[in-house]
């Protein structure tokens, strides 16, 4: 599931808790602008991971996508 934190604040939570917190995540966002997103994974555990979206372009805090893949 996903948590919103509020704008471009999402915790990304795991239906079942990973082994540890030793996964790699790769994410990238999208602005339908064409613009780039900063996407920031400032931390992670065995059951989430946060993700910060800070679209510059536009001065705020949003995207019109973001994909990650986890990795173990």
């Amino acid at each position: 599931s996903i948590t919103d934190g509020g704008s471009g604040n999402y915790t990304v939570n795991f239906t079942t808790n990973m082994e540890d917190a030793n996964y790699a995540i790769v994410a990238v966002g999208a602005h339908s602008a064409g613009d780039r997103v900063l996407v920031r994974i400032p931390s992670r555990a065995t059951g989430s991971f946060s993700i910060l979206i800070n679209d510059n372009s536009f001065g705020d805090n949003t995207g019109d996508e973001v994909h990650c893949a986890i990795i173990r």
